[in-house]
């Protein structure tokens, strides 16, 4: 916590082991799942297991919003004081984007700690986590969100390969040239 997120942290499967916190569990819009758009259901879990901190859990998606925020609700109730061990794609922390000028001010669009610690109620000066976790299972009414690790493609530029031929070729006729005079 309180540290920026590494790039091997990144798209890391990890099991976390920590309280959620009632009422502090949001809606974020527009989410894409396989295609489609819709919404993820984000709950704040504080860690118990390892550095403790606060941490944003995306629960899952449903296409439907109303479906969403039924899901929420059904989970804000069943939330209790007890941990909870999950595994689930740790993620780095999105941007905050402005909301619709007509619109809710609170309504968020991504999942951005920055923007998460100020709706959860009553958090002070304590650690959080600069990324969120994509649950490996869904909580009840919700669809699991597709969180494929990240792809580290490997491809052959051969425009480079052509330069570092060419390089070889320039020192051969600087070689040439001295050797003539």
């Amino acid at each position: 916590p309180d540290e920026p997120t590494a790039q091997s942290a990144t798209g890391q499967m990890v099991e976390v082991t920590g309280r959620f916190v009632a009422g502090d569990t949001v809606l974020v819009d527009g989410r894409l799942n396989d295609g489609a758009t819709g919404t993820w259901v984000v709950a704040h879990l504080e860690v118990t297991d390892g550095p403790e901190g606060g941490l944003p859990v995306a629960l899952g998606w449903n296409a439907d919003r109303a479906e969403a925020e039924a899901a929420l609700e059904r989970f804000d109730e069943q939330t209790g004081a007890g941990e909870v061990t999950f595994t689930g794609r740790f993620l780095p922390s999105e941007s905050p984007m402005l909301p619709d000028a007509d619109g809710d001010p609170h309504a968020m669009q991504t999942v951005a700690v920055a923007q998460l610690i100020n709706l959860w109620a009553d958090y002070d000066d304590r650690p959080v986590y600069f990324g969120y976790v994509t649950a490996a299972e869904a909580a009840d009414g919700l669809a699991v969100i597709s969180s494929p690790p990240p792809q580290q493609e490997v491809e052959l530029n051969w425009l480079n390969v052509f330069y570092a031929v060419e390089w070889v070729v320039f020192a051969g006729f600087a070689i040439y040239l001295w050797y003539r005079l």
